[in-house]
């Protein structure tokens, strides 16, 4: 048999580090559950919450975030995106009665989205989308009544 020297100098410098090197494992805690490790995810468990419906994009938008003082303008950028003629109507116009039009307006369209993500509810669309409609076109009266009196 032949002897190479540098194959054996490399395999003494691979035992060497292999020595040198402990791998480190997780410590568990006496619960049975894994230490918390910063950043890193635990994808078993990620997998799990999504099978069981608890991810974020899972939950409805309502529970994620709360509203605030976004639906007055989430409603008057949804309306102006379905009401392109009166865009910069929407924009100018202060009025108490458009701001709660606004508001329901960006609870209705929000819970279409909602319900888009439960198959078990989608027959109740059609009826948020009429809902939506009908604000649309109370929209546009105030609209009309706005301008007709300045």
């Amino acid at each position: 048999m032949v002897r190479d020297p540098v194959q054996e100098k490399l395999l003494d410098i691979i035992e060497t580090k292999r020595k040198a090197t402990k791998t480190v494992k997780a410590a568990k805690p006496k619960g049975g559950e894994p230490a918390e490790r910063g950043n890193i995810i635990d994808l078993m468990s990620a997998l799990k919450q999504s099978l069981e419906g608890k991810s974020r994009a899972a939950r409805p938008r309502s529970e994620q975030q709360p509203m605030g003082k976004a639906p007055v303008r989430n409603g008057r950028a949804r309306l102006a995106l379905a009401l392109p003629r009166h865009r910069e109507q929407l924009r100018r116009v202060k009025s108490r009665e458009l701001v709660r039009l606004f508001e329901a307006y960006a609870r209705a369209a929000m819970r279409i989205e909602e319900l888009r993500y439960d198959p078990d509810r989608e027959g109740h669309i059609p009826w948020y989308e009429s809902l939506c409609l009908d604000m649309q076109a109370e929209a546009v009266e105030l609209l009309e009544k706005t301008s007709v009196h300045r």
